[in-house]
């Protein structure tokens, strides 16, 4: 993002320019968005970024207790593993980008890394598991890896639709 040093928290709420062309298509007529770039990808940081999300979806997404709680889930995870795997030994950043978008009834999250992708290794402990959390959760989700890092995509259709938690 023009204007942010790396390493430098940056937010702000609608009226954004989205991180990627395909992040401009989804910002369309309708949609309120929000956008934390260039975090560090560290434990506290993920947590602020998470703890500020949590509020702009409580104000922009449909109240439904259950619904919210899925998403901040699926988020966190996604945040958690760019912090936890995409730098092993080194620091670097994470970006979060999400869309409200009211005429379609659906929320798009993207959560990028520009690090190096670590594919899961089954143990028998109870890590390991983020990945088949966010599919559970999320009505889609996708994991594009590359030479340039990770993007995590999550979206939920249908938000009004739902049972309330």
């Amino acid at each position: 993002m023009a204007g942010v040093a790396p390493g430098t928290s940056h937010w702000t709420m609608n009226d954004l320019a989205p991180a990627s062309k395909d992040a401009a298509a989804a910002a369309g007529a309708g949609a309120d968005s929000f956008r934390r770039a260039q975090n560090p990808a560290d434990a506290d940081t993920v947590a602020r970024v998470r703890a500020d999300f949590g509020g702009w979806l409580a104000r922009h997404c449909p109240p439904a207790v259950t619904l919210h709680h899925d998403v901040l889930l699926a988020v966190n995870e996604a945040l958690a593993n760019a912090a936890e795997h995409a730098y092993p030994g080194s620091s670097g950043i994470v970006d979060l980008l999400a869309h409200h978008d009211s005429a379609r009834d659906a929320l798009s999250v993207t959560v990028q890394d520009y690090g190096s992708w670590r594919p899961p290794t089954p143990t028998g402990s109870m890590r390991g598991r983020g990945l088949l959390l966010m599919r559970a959760l999320a009505d889609e989700a996708v994991v594009e890896t590359s030479s340039h890092g990770t993007v995590v995509r999550l979206t939920w259709h249908d938000l009004h639709r739902r049972p309330a938690g």
